[in-house]
């Protein structure tokens, strides 16, 4: 039997000295932690995570992986896994440069209408923007026009607004791994945000598939009140089976995530 307990890494940190923990202990022999992360204190519980011994179902390092959209994208790409088309925001802009008149000069002041441009050459209107970390349905948007697209970014064009140290050092690390810096410290905001390109069957509508090893458990969230079908958002979630392709679908997925436990959200177009 399994004794478990929902509890939060502040008070797991107090426990700690009541625990005995030793390398390379097994499930079974002493405690396990199921992680499951929302958006806050993140980078701090990820941080403190990687620093214990005993068993992490969902090591943190693969939890952080698949928690950014923007490397996950990355890693369905190059595993031939069909997703909309998506593009950073660095990126894009970079993209729609390269075809107009347009000065280095102009890009350091980033222009949120070189963005939209981009965006609805490349994606078409409407086009979803999204926070590469957010979770349900918060940092995700529907974008009709310029207007919303200013509101959004202009809020977040402070350097590393509302982000710790251990965030603002992940997106520096993106930055000098970059091939095309350009004064980038004033444009800090390119690198947190991802757009992609809006399938219109699907809006509303998803399907999550649960995955533990090779158990699946699937659901069918729908809202027909908001394009986003998170249940936080208030969507409905109803029963249903998975195909035959979907379950491979969803198998070949979970197994490149490197999780143990996996929740996969696709979309039935």
């Amino acid at each position: 039997n399994l004794n478990g307990r929902l509890i939060s890494p502040e008070d797991l940190q107090k426990m700690m000295s009541q625990l005995e923990i030793s390398p390379g202990i097994k499930l079974r022999a002493g405690p396990a932690i199921l992680y499951r992360q929302g958006n806050y204190n993140l980078w701090t519980t990820h941080n403190f995570l990687s620093s214990l011994n005993f068993k992490i179902i969902n090591p943190p390092s693969a939890f952080l992986e698949t928690r950014d959209k923007w490397k996950s994208y990355l890693s369905f790409k190059k595993n031939s896994i069909p997703t909309p088309k998506t593009m950073s925001a660095m990126e894009l802009l970079f993209e729609w440069s390269g075809k107009q008149d347009v000065v280095e000069k102009d890009l350091v002041q980033v222009s949120v209408k070189y963005l939209y441009q981009a965006a609805t050459e490349q994606l078409k209107l409407p086009f979803i923007l999204k926070k590469r970390f957010s979770g349900q349905g918060r940092g995700v948007f529907l974008i009709n026009h310029l207007h919303e697209l200013e509101t959004i970014l202009n809020a977040d064009a402070t350097d590393f607004q509302s982000a710790n140290v251990l965030e603002k050092n992940y997106y520096l690390a993106d930055i000098m791994n970059d091939s095309k810096p350009i004064q980038i410290e004033k444009q800090q905001f390119l690198y947190r945000w991802i757009f992609q390109e809006c399938i219109h069957e699907s809006l509303g509508n998803d399907v999550r598939a649960f995955v533990i090893s090779n158990i699946f458990f699937s659901i069918e969230r729908s809202n027909p009140n908001s394009f986003l079908s998170n249940l936080h958002q208030g969507g409905v979630a109803l029963n249903t089976n998975l195909s035959e392709s979907e379950y491979a679908y969803c198998l070949k997925m979970h197994l490149e995530s490197n999780l143990n436990y996996s929740g996969i959200d696709f979309m039935r177009t």
